[in-house]
């Protein structure tokens, strides 16, 4: 599966919208069409065990410990400067931008 949950803001048929990128979120399985569990993320739940969770609340903190990655391999990289490398180190994937942690951490300290 493509890791992106249905309600995501994806393009789609009746909304093209181009992505700037995207990071894994599940595929929201009891909610969307064809999903399965197995497309679903693993984290810790509170308490302790594992949970299986999708959708955007997923994906953004991806994203964000990337970029935080990046300030701390280069902490004088401007905001602009970091979402354009974060963006520019995106690695197509079925035609999407997919976030690639090792790509984005490279990129800033060029």
């Amino acid at each position: 599966g493509s890791g992106l949950a249905c309600y995501s803001a994806r393009a789609s048929v009746t909304v093209p919208r181009k992505l700037d990128l995207v990071a894994p979120g599940g595929a929201g399985y009891g909610a969307c069409p064809g999903a399965t569990r197995a497309q679903d993320m693993l984290v810790l739940a509170p308490g302790g065990g594992y949970v299986q969770v999708a959708g955007t609340s997923e994906a953004a903190p991806l994203v964000s410990g990337v970029a935080a990655l990046m300030r701390g391999a280069n902490p004088g990289l401007s905001a602009q400067e970091a979402r354009a490398r974060l963006v520019g180190s995106a690695q197509p994937i079925g035609g999407l931008p997919v976030l690639n942690a090792e790509a984005a951490v490279r990129a800033a300290t060029r």
